[in-house]
C-alpha cells in the first residue's frame, strides 16, 4: 500500500484554511472599523460635553458678575446714604452750634453796650426794670426781657429767623442729593 504524504494537505483543506484566514482578516478589519467608529463617537460626545460645559461656565460667570455688580452698587448706595446722613447730622450740629454761639455773643455784646449806654446817660435803674429811658427821656422796653428780640420786638430775632432758614436750606440740599 502506498503511503500518503502527510505534509501536503488536500485541496479541500487548503480551501477551508483560506476561508478561515479570510474570515479572520475580515473580522479584524470589522473590529478595527468598529473601534474607529467608537473612538469617533467618543470624540463627538466629548466635544459636545466640553461645549456644554463652556456655555454653562460662561453663563455662570456672567451671572456672578451681575450679582457682584449688583452688590457693589448696593454697597455704594449704602455708603452714599451713610455719608449723606453723616453730612446732614454734621451740618445740623454745625448750624445749631453756630446759632448758639452767635446768639450768645451778640446778646452779651448788646448787654454791654446797653450797660455802657445806661452809665453814659446817668441812669442807675436796676437791670430788668420794665421801662427805661434814653437820654431824651423817651421810654423804651428792655430788649433783654424774656422773648424780646435784639431789635426790641417781641418774638424771634432776625438772627433766629435767618438761622432757621439756613437750617431748612441745608436740609433741602441734603434731601435733594
Amino acid at each position: 500500500m502506498p503511503k500518503k504524504k502527510r505534509d501536503s494537505p488536500s485541496p479541500s483543506k487548503k480551501r477551508s484554511i483560506a476561508n478561515i484566514l479570510t474570515s479572520l482578516a475580515a473580522l479584524e478589519d470589522q473590529d478595527a472599523s468598529e473601534r474607529r467608529q467608537a473612538d469617533a463617537a467618543s470624540l463627538h460626545d466629548l466635544s459636545l460635553l466640553q461645549s456644554n460645559h463652556q456655555s454653562r461656565l460662561h453663563a455662570t460667570l456672567d451671572y456672578f458678575d451681575r450679582v457682584d455688580d449688583h452688590f457693589e452698587d448696593a454697597e455704594q448706595s449704602e455708603t452714599l446714604r451713610t455719608k449723606r446722613s453723616r453730612l446732614a447730622a454734621s451740618a445740623a450740629a454745625t448750624v445749631v452750634a453756630d446759632g448758639a454761639a452767635s446768639a450768645a455773643q451778640p446778646q452779651h455784646h448788646q448787654r454791654r453796650l446797653w450797660l455802657e449806654d445806661d452809665f453814659l446817660h446817668g441812669h442807675s435803674q436796676a437791670r430788668g426794670a420794665p421801662n427805661k429811658t434814653d437820654g431824651d427821656g423817651d421810654h423804651f422796653n428792655d430788649p433783654f426781657e424774656a422773648g424780646a428780640s435784639s431789635d426790641g420786638r417781641k418774638g424771634k430775632s432776625s438772627f433766629e429767623r435767618r438761622s432757621k432758614q439756613r437750617k431748612m436750606d441745608i436740609m433741602d440740599l441734603l434731601v435733594d442729593q
